[in-house]
């Protein structure tokens, strides 16, 4: 059942589908908006992962993967190619740490054809501290 350009269902699985869809509002066939509703319950769970300010990782890149899982669980993913040159941190006032936005798509089924998220990005911070790395992030 085609909904609008780029955007079917598959009648097996419709009821899923339509729950997963319901958080987001088309801006065009590649494009979509995330509602307020979704941000929050990423971000409760963003928290629930230490990505609070709340738990050290040893490093940065142990934090990017704890939030790409807490993505994944609400049907998003990274919407770019991912290097450690966004992940680089930079001294400043003697303070070493950094900060990035990834932009997010919505994962569809097959995950080939993924619908770029407009209105929000995965904002991440983060300060080295001694041996360990304090990470912050949350949707935008």
């Amino acid at each position: 059942m085609k909904i609008c350009e780029g955007l079917e269902l598959d009648p097996k699985t419709f009821h899923e589908q339509v729950r997963d869809m319901r958080y987001l509002k088309p801006v065009n066939e590649a494009s979509a908006r995330i509602d307020n509703g979704l941000k929050k319950k990423v971000n409760r769970d963003l928290e629930a992962v230490g990505l609070s300010g709340k738990k050290r990782f040893r490093k940065v890149g142990d934090a990017v993967s704890a939030a790409m899982k807490v993505l994944s669980k609400h049907k998003l993913e990274q919407d770019e190619v991912l290097s450690t040159d966004k992940f680089r941190s930079h001294n400043k006032d003697g303070v070493v740490g950094g900060r990035t936005l990834i932009h997010i798509a919505f994962s569809d089924e097959t995950g080939f054809s993924p619908t770029t998220i407009t209105n929000s990005g995965l904002a991440m911070s983060w300060t080295e501290l001694d041996a360990n790395v304090e990470v912050i992030a949350y949707l935008s």
